[in-house]
């Protein structure tokens, strides 16, 4: 029988080997976390070819997705109908190119990343005080020490497919769907959708925003304050 740390080796180094030895991919990751009473949750839909290509979909406080290629960054904001293109970065992997840019969230970064998911799950290999559960849907991780806990989960070919940390301040967590190998990725103008130099957060304001019943209402202050946010100069007469 085998030990639980010769379980734990065996299920970080079929996972690391998954995340290095893919070349191309797709999935869903959905996240929770409770972090000193501040509850945020969302979902990224990503598809990925290494060296130099990433779509990411990211619905968290909003609705944009992103697409890069080589060295050019597509943003696409689903809410305001608005897209963009801009020059990211030039080295380095498609996560990162693209971080020069906008930030790239952990979850997503360990499945693009090979490097970063094989340092990720190597700092967790070394723990060595896993407690190991096998089910038929796959392998899970519990460790637990006096500030906190892991869970992490690998599905029945070894893919990770959750991840779960505790802390005094409170808990995060994500899952992974994975899909079948992605087509070429590639960036199409949207219909109908207006282009923009950059994208204008309406949800942060200084003094906060009104509640609203109504969703046309809703649009249309959100659509006043991405244009006066845009407006550089102008003249105008008050009657």
């Amino acid at each position: 029988l085998l030990s639980a740390d010769a379980t734990s080796n065996a299920a970080f180094d079929r996972a690391i080997q998954h995340i290095t030895s893919s070349a191309k991919g797709a999935f869903t990751t959905e996240f929770r976390s409770t972090q000193n009473a501040v509850k945020k949750s969302g979902t990224y839909e990503v598809t990925y070819a290494r060296p130099d290509r990433l779509k990411v979909r990211a619905k968290v406080e909003g609705d944009r997705t992103y697409t890069l290629i080589g060295a050019k960054l597509y943003a696409v904001d689903h809410k305001a109908r608005e897209y963009l293109a801009i020059i990211a970065g030039k080295t380095g992997s498609a996560a990162q190119r693209m971080s020069a840019v906008v930030a790239v969230d952990e979850p997503v970064r360990i499945l693009v990343d090979a490097g970063v998911g094989k340092n990720f799950l190597t700092t967790f290999r070394e723990i060595q005080l896993w407690r190991a559960d096998k089910s038929s849907s796959g392998t899970t991780l519990f460790a637990k020490d006096p500030s906190g806990g892991y869970t992490i989960g690998f599905d029945t070919v070894g893919r990770l497919s959750m991840v779960r940390v505790e802390s005094k301040a409170g808990w995060l967590e994500w899952s992974y769907r994975y899909g079948s190998t992605p087509g070429p990725i590639a960036f199409g103008v949207p219909r109908g959708f207006k282009k923009v130099d950059q994208f204008i957060d309406t949800d942060t304001t200084d003094r906060g925003k009104p509640k609203f019943s109504d969703a046309t209402a809703k649009q249309i202050f959100d659509g006043t304050l991405r244009a006066y946010s845009r407006l550089s100069s102008v003249a105008y007469t008050v009657t």
